[in-house]
């Protein structure tokens, strides 16, 4: 699989670094308008970043889905390469695929009831599926050092940067939300409103900066340009 083909290496990365943020704002400002000007609902809203299957969600699920092909190209040019890591960042391409299919088809939602029942979960862990997919995180991360600390240090730096967002608004914020919301017996304000506002924008910013990142790998060490020059 010829990167070439894909045009990453010709690629101009500022512009698609200025372009994947720039979307973020007109994300952010069209899900404020919609609300301050248009009075919508807190469940309604084309560009509701709340609201499953709109311009946001779908937004998020390519942004999601990109990284993942971006991914498991890497693995593909790094295993036909015969370098380090092929798995690891084959397999880091399948989690991602996994979460685009769950933010388009909230995956994680329907095991929110189970989990709760179960471990009968409530305040920040009000919404139980931030369990097992915390505990992934850290076990995923615990496996990965190694694969981390191989890694040029400025992607490194990147990389932990994007995931401290994705997880802070994902994980962080959501549990607060689930308290917040459990408290008012699921009657949503404009506190609501804001805590969703807050976690999405810094999953998308999350996932724009890995997205990016992964770019900027590929056309920096793995375009054959830059293989040429690793031969000599």
């Amino acid at each position: 699989m010829n990167l070439n083909n894909y045009f990453i290496s010709k690629m101009n990365l500022n512009l698609v670094r200025n372009g994947l943020f720039l979307m973020a704002i007109i994300l952010f400002l069209a899900h404020i308008s919609e609300r301050i000007f248009f009075n919508v609902g807190y469940d309604t809203g084309l560009f509701n970043l709340d609201v499953e299957k709109n311009v946001p969600s779908i937004y998020s699920t390519l942004l999601l889905g990109s990284s993942g092909f971006m991914l498991i190209l890497i693995a593909t040019k790094t295993r036909k390469l015969k370098r380090k890591f092929a798995t690891h960042w084959l397999f880091l391409g399948i989690v991602f695929i996994f979460l685009m299919a769950d933010e388009f088809f909230a995956i994680h939602e329907t095991l929110v009831e189970p989990i709760r029942k179960t471990f009968n979960t409530s305040g920040l862990l009000y919404f139980a599926w931030i369990i097992p997919y915390a505990i992934f995180i850290v076990i995923l991360f615990l496996i990965y050092l190694k694969f981390l600390r191989h890694l040029p240090k400025y992607i490194f730096v990147r990389f932990i940067a994007s995931g401290t967002l994705y997880i802070f608004g994902g994980i962080i914020i959501e549990s607060f939300g689930g308290k917040y919301i459990e408290s008012r017996s699921w009657q949503k304000d404009d506190i609501w409103f804001a805590m969703i506002t807050f976690e999405e924008m810094f999953e998308i910013i999350g996932i724009s900066l890995f997205l990016y990142t992964l770019l900027v790998y590929i056309q920096k060490y793995l375009t054959i340009k830059e293989i040429d020059k690793t031969v000599k």
